[in-house]
């Protein structure tokens, strides 16, 4: 029959002292890990429906009811970039650029200008002090007539977004 051994298992003090110490530096980089996953989070959100625990949330925009727009008869595009002609209710308006400087932006408002625009220059400012000048154009009482006007400019090559309208005015 075979002889049989005992094996014991001793820890030496210097041995538990690592695990010790290794079990505290794994926690603090588990710790370090979240705390950043936490800060970047909290940096990266700055939409209200996520509230962020101690960041001022801003108050949501009013909604604006719906208003059907007419189809626009036959081919003809709908109404851009005159204001003289749009309904005093109108809300929405079309962004068809933004740009750093004044002189870039009166440029190509020359340029939207020849394709049979009205683009009006607002200004505003940004976080870091500077000042960012936008070119809208027209004036739409409903997202539907300004979404089609975004469609016909989209068919001329010209990229524009829906934008709230602002009266900051140049």
């Amino acid at each position: 029959m075979p002889k049989q051994e005992i094996v014991t298992f001793r820890l030496h003090r210097k041995g538990v002292w690592l695990i010790v110490i290794g079990g505290l530096f794994v926690a603090v980089l588990i710790f370090a890990a979240g705390y950043l996953t936490a800060s970047w989070r909290s940096n990266a959100i700055s939409d209200s429906r996520f509230p962020v625990p101690g960041k001022a949330v801003a108050p949501a925009l009013p909604k604006t009811p719906a208003i059907p727009a007419p189809p626009p008869p036959g081919n003809r595009m709908p109404e851009i970039g005159n204001r003289a002609s749009a309904p005093a209710a109108a809300t929405l308006t079309l962004r068809v650029g933004a740009y750093a400087t004044e002189e870039e932006a009166k440029a190509a408002m020359q340029t939207l200008t020849a394709a049979g625009l009205e683009p009006a220059l607002v200004t505003a400012p940004t976080s870091g002090g500077s000042t960012l000048y936008l070119l809208h154009a027209g004036s739409y009482p409903s997202r539907a007539s300004a979404a089609a006007a975004v469609k016909e400019l989209g068919k001329r090559g010209i990229a524009a977004a829906v934008v709230p309208e602002t009266k900051s005015h140049l």
